[in-house]
């Protein structure tokens, strides 16, 4: 914290637009809970699909022009 407190030429530094890393720490707590809030909203309401179509979505958005490198190598 002392880097974002002390510079040589008088700059300011933030982690975000407008958050020190001292107002971040204050924070911290927070920031975690709501972010497993979100994670468990998210599990809630992902549809439960088969393997098979997780794999198939998953393939549909791949470039299948070049070949696998650990496979082709």
């Amino acid at each position: 914290m002392k880097y974002e407190k002390e510079h040589s030429d008088g700059r300011t530094y933030t982690w975000t637009d407008t958050e020190s890393l001292s107002d971040l720490l204050k924070r911290k707590d927070r920031i975690i809970a709501d972010y497993e809030e979100a994670l468990k909203r998210e599990k809630k309401n992902a549809p439960n699909k088969p393997l098979s179509e997780v794999f198939g979505d998953i393939m549909d958005g791949e470039d299948l022009t070049m070949p696998c490198l650990m496979c082709n190598w």
